[in-house]
């Protein structure tokens, strides 16, 4: 099986990166904003240590940079399957870039980083190497949101796709449509998630964490984790118009397998939708939203349950 490695950028390499700076330049920037140079220093080498650990050990995969990936530098590598070191946002970014790979999650810094979508750690992962490279793994398929703006479809996502009103001191104005019922909202955003969207630390959990204060109690739903696998997806209505007073039954939805919820913008004021945080794309006056279960999935190798 042909393996591909991406690792991500530490916050140094990345500064240096993006702001053309020497290591020494970026270090000394951090010092004067008054941040913790040490804790950054130490988890760039801890990351730095994992990554060339991981290679040494697959002298044969391709190395893949993302960064040139997404510049067009070069071209897209052909890989069936993906070790992603990094943290989630950067497995996100891989997902979208391999969408048909199977995709391995490895935390690059435990010590540091969460990483909710990473089922591996450096070590776990040297611990399965000979049997993934041979075929010999599990995998989950996670389900994606298919959406689509105007009738043209955009990139699958894996967790989130939010629609926020660019000004946040402004409100957005909707139409939302499911299964024949619809209703017009107020609020400044909406969120639409896949399961692994909805665990422990997601927007969609913290951001309906008001939900029990509404005092009518018309959403059908709380914004509880549900599984990566499970063929649905879920809402939620971000700060609606009214508050704890909002009587809108649509704060928190269920889309299931072959439904589609369709939303017609009204607002005057622009918003922006981002898939995954990865991809951004204007929303205007009068555009339609389309929103459901994708028929692809995400192939995720996790470890088998004696690892």
């Amino acid at each position: 099986m042909k393996l591909g490695i991406a690792a991500k950028l530490s916050k140094i390499e990345w500064d240096m990166h993006r702001l053309k700076l020497s290591y020494d330049e970026v270090l000394g920037s951090y010092k004067q904003q008054g941040k913790n140079v040490d804790r950054i220093v130490t988890s760039h080498f801890h990351q730095k240590q994992n990554i060339e650990h991981i290679l040494t050990r697959v002298p044969d995969a391709e190395v893949i940079d993302i960064i040139a990936l997404q510049e067009a530098r070069i071209p897209k590598p052909e890989v069936e399957m993906l070790a992603v070191i990094g943290g989630d946002n950067f497995f996100q970014i891989c997902s979208h870039l391999f969408p048909d790979a199977y995709i391995i999650g490895i935390n690059s810094d435990p010590q540091t980083s969460y990483g909710k979508l990473l089922h591996f750690t450096p070590e776990s992962f040297e611990q399965c190497l000979e049997r993934m490279v041979a075929g010999e793994f599990n995998t989950e398929a996670w389900t994606k949101i298919a959406t689509k703006v105007n009738g043209v479809r955009m990139e699958d996502s894996i967790c989130t796709v939010s629609l926020s009103i660019k000004a946040t001191d402004m409100i957005s104005r909707y139409q939302l449509k499911l299964n024949g019922e619809s209703e017009e909202q107020k609020c400044t955003g909406f969120v639409v998630v896949a399961g692994a969207g909805s665990g422990t630390g997601a927007w969609y959990r913290n951001a309906g964490l008001y939900l029990p204060l509404i005092k009518s109690g018309a959403y059908p739903l709380v914004t509880q984790e549900f599984p990566r696998t499970s063929a649905e997806l879920r809402t939620l209505t971000r700060e609606a118009f009214m508050g704890e007073d909002c009587k809108y039954r649509g704060l928190n939805l269920q889309i299931k397998d072959g439904e589609e919820l369709t939303l017609r913008y009204w607002a005057n004021d622009p918003s922006e939708l981002s898939l995954d945080s990865v991809t951004r794309h204007d929303v205007n006056e009068g555009d339609m939203l389309t929103f459901k279960v994708s028929e692809n999935k995400l192939k995720v190798v996790v470890p088998f349950s004696s690892d």
